[in-house]
């Protein structure tokens, strides 16, 4: 439950390439909607005056795997207080400081962070193909988890 305080919802949806390897591994998912919070806060708390003293957000995700036609269409409804608690070190008690409207280059931040970070991650753990597109079959390995 939320405080009586503004809230603004992020949604990040996932390139079609990636929904079934989120539906199918939840570690997966669990770890792009980390990396996802994590880089909205990051924003959050950039913005923030820096009179605030630590600085931290509240939030709370919706995943949903469905589309309006019921295909498979993982993606997150994540609300956030629109601002941060700061405590300042002579504040006994934390005090929330609302933010202004993202503006286009940070939600463009953002995206492109998550986005970065979200690859990298797949890359290391080889859950994507890293071989160019002309290079790449569209058979599927005898041994592939997600036949």
């Amino acid at each position: 439950m939320f405080p009586d305080l503004p809230v603004r919802q992020w949604v990040l949806t996932v390139p079609y390439e990636l929904r079934l390897l989120l539906a199918a591994r939840p570690h997966v998912l669990s770890q792009v909607l980390r990396v996802f919070v994590h880089e909205v806060e990051r924003a959050y708390v950039a913005a923030a005056s820096a009179e605030a003293g630590e600085r931290r957000c509240g939030s709370v995700t919706f995943v949903q795997r469905f589309s309006g036609s019921l295909g498979l269409h993982v993606h997150f409804h994540t609300v956030f207080l629109d601002g941060v608690y700061g405590l300042a070190p002579d504040d006994r008690e934390p005090r929330f400081h609302p933010a202004r409207p993202p503006s286009p280059d940070t939600l463009d931040r953002v995206a492109r962070r998550v986005g970065h970070r979200v690859l990298r991650w797949l890359r290391r753990r080889g859950l994507v193909d890293t071989a160019p597109v002309e290079e790449r079959s569209n058979e599927r390995a005898d041994d592939d988890p997600l036949v």
